[in-house]
């Protein structure tokens, strides 16, 4: 599992757009290559991924989509028996 904290910190901008510099990036050009990176490892290794402020469930997978990539949220499964 890649917990991708703060890193990729929302899956609109940060996945669709990996270049776009962030104003919370201390190293701007920094952030988009370790943005580009993070992404290119779950897509290859095809990593469960988390991050801080992902919608519910918050965890899933990243595919690479055109010159961005694109969250795919886990399926949750509610166990009635516990």
């Amino acid at each position: 599992m890649l917990v991708a904290g703060d890193a990729l910190a929302n899956i609109h901008f940060a996945f669709d757009h990996p270049d776009w510099q962030m104003i919370w990036d201390h190293d701007r050009e920094l952030g988009v290559k370790t943005r580009k990176s993070l992404l290119d490892r779950a897509t290859h290794d095809r990593l469960l991924v988390t991050g801080y402020h992902y919608p519910f469930p918050g965890v899933g997978h990243v595919v690479k989509e055109g010159d961005g990539f694109r969250w795919l949220p886990a399926d949750w499964v509610w166990d009635r028996e516990t």
